[in-house]
């Protein structure tokens, strides 16, 4: 769908795509010119005043925090895609069976009764299907469950600040929408890590097919913790030092500095490393054999110097930080704002 937008001459205006980050928010908005040729109007990210969920808990703080940051990032209108913070939402895969005369959506209901704790109609409940088109009955899905008081309590706050969601995605939706947009790729298969703070997302991807999604246990915050322990530092000092230096550097004085960061993280890298091979494993059962042609980095740690490079000097597979689609971007792309720029797509 495009929008024909505020914008004149012709320009259709997206809606903003708009990333609460566990660091710092993301804000990204597109527009499409008469010639068909997509550029960013805004691609900015702020930090929280006094970290994420503080700002989320407080609606005054959130509403100056918010006004501020739409008046500096030079946004048009109010209309966001956004997602629920990671950490309120649970992402899993599910394997479940459709009896005759009975739809999907009874079937992954009725399982879902039976796992989760309490009513269901205490829970936001959506799914993808994974795999279901031939004529058995197994079906695989990806189930994203969230508590329906968090869904409606993050909706108030924002409304509460003037915003106006017109949709509410998963992080891996809009990566997804993301990756296979890139020209020449739809039939490659890929493997996105979308690195949280606590834990981090990992989906496969064959042609414009999600195959496969995961929740990992896997994070900045543990890196952090090694190279604050390692070092002596504080997890604030340790994070400034390894975001300036990071774990590899093309500068003789920084090498050093840079190898030693390296050297803390690579047996932390090692048990993501472990995932990821199961994870070729499956890919090949599910797409007939086929191997994984690259794994694209993103997230917080994707914008660490260096962690592309090690995780493809440890992997046997190609890995990549994940790319910008756009041509026209006049900003150095950083991979942090994926997830941004994958909800300010969804209506250009």
């Amino acid at each position: 769908m495009k929008l024909a937008l505020a914008g004149g001459g012709g320009r259709q205006r997206g809606s903003i795509g708009l990333d609460f980050a566990p660091d710092r928010m993301h804000v990204v908005q597109l527009e499409r010119d008469p010639n068909d040729n997509v550029t960013a109007l805004a691609t900015e990210s702020f930090d929280y005043p006094d970290g994420r969920d503080e700002c989320l808990a407080s609606r005054e703080t959130l509403g100056k925090f918010m006004r501020n940051a739409f008046r500096r990032s030079g946004v048009h209108g109010f209309k966001v895609h956004t997602v629920m913070p990671g950490e309120q939402v649970r992402t899993f895969p599910l394997s479940f069976n459709v009896d005759p005369g009975h739809t999907e959506d009874q079937a992954l209901l009725a399982i879902l009764g039976e796992r989760l704790e309490g009513p269901l109609d205490q829970y936001v409940i959506d799914y993808m299907p994974i795999r279901g088109e031939s004529e058995d009955r197994s079906r695989l899905a990806v189930v994203v469950v969230v508590d329906r008081e968090h869904v409606i309590d993050f909706l108030e706050r924002l409304r509460s600040c003037g915003l106006d969601v017109q949709a509410l995605e998963v992080q891996s939706a809009a990566l997804r929408r993301l990756t296979t947009s890139f020209s020449g790729q739809q039939h490659r298969n890929l493997v996105l890590v979308n690195f949280g703070e606590t834990k981090s997302d990992l989906t496969l991807i064959s042609g414009r097919r999600m195959i496969f999604n995961q929740e990992l246990a896997f994070g900045e915050e543990r890196l952090i913790e090694a190279l604050a322990r390692s070092l002596s530092m504080s997890p604030d000092e340790a994070r400034a030092t390894v975001n300036r230096y990071g774990l590899v550097s093309n500068d003789e004085e920084a090498a050093e500095i840079s190898h030693t960061l390296c050297e803390i993280v690579r047996p932390i890298f090692q048990v993501l490393v472990e995932q990821l091979n199961r994870a070729f494993i499956f890919a090949a059962a599910e797409d007939r054999g086929n191997t994984v042609d690259e794994i694209y980095v993103a997230g917080s740690l994707g914008g660490w110097k260096g962690t592309a490079a090690l995780l493809d000097e440890m992997l046997s597979t190609r890995v990549s930080m994940i790319p910008n689609p756009l041509k026209h971007w006049e900003e150095p792309w950083r991979p942090e704002l994926a997830v941004a720029l994958g909800l300010a797509m969804r209506d250009l």
